[in-house]
């Protein structure tokens, strides 16, 4: 069987080049989306006490804090809300208390956690630091592994990959958009 993979070398650049320049536009415009356990936040872990108290009645409870809520195994559901820059821990534990009271006795808790935003900085620097490394140390294997022109090709192939992976995390979360225009 001949499969003519050179026949589409064209489009295939064509392509790779709109990916690679949307990667790159929502880059620079979006910037990265940092979850909670980066940018700071509060994870509560809840079971619903009353038959009736769906996820769907909890997101429509916690609607101003823009939570984002989870269902996991057994039935409880994470609850992630995220905190203002710039948070003390007298707001942090305020918020914890707005959050239980909205959801009142008809959730049990299984555990809270708050996490503030220094704990968030140094795991952003070390996730950083760590797709630096590990993109040197493959750099490294590729001019010791190819020489010459492979080498380039090689070498091309991985920044497409690093730049596409950051644009591909860029992507919309579909499953949110699905919820909030009830469309699917």
């Amino acid at each position: 069987m001949n499969l003519h993979f050179m026949k589409y070398r064209k489009l295939s650049y064509w392509v790779s080049a709109v990916l690679v320049a949307l990667s790159i536009l929502a880059l620079c415009f979006k910037g990265l989306n940092y979850g909670i356990d980066f940018s700071g936040g509060i994870l509560m872990e809840v079971r619903p006490v009353v038959a009736d108290y769906t996820i769907d009645k909890m997101r429509s409870a916690l609607a101003e804090f823009k939570p984002e809520l989870q269902s996991v195994d057994g039935g409880a559901v994470l609850v992630r809300v995220g905190l203002p820059k710039g948070s003390t821990d007298v707001q942090q534990n305020q918020r914890v208390s707005q959050i239980k009271n909205i959801l009142g006795d008809n959730v049990s808790y299984s555990q809270v956690q708050i996490v503030g935003p220094k704990i968030g900085g140094e795991l952003i620097r070390g996730g950083i630091l760590a797709v630096l490394v590990s993109f040197v140390l493959m750099s490294i294997y590729i001019w010791i592994r190819y020489r010459g022109g492979y080498a380039v090709g090689s070498f091309v192939s991985l920044v497409l990959d690093f730049v596409l992976m950051f644009g591909f995390f860029q992507l919309p979360d579909w499953n949110s958009i699905r919820r909030q225009s009830r469309l699917f």
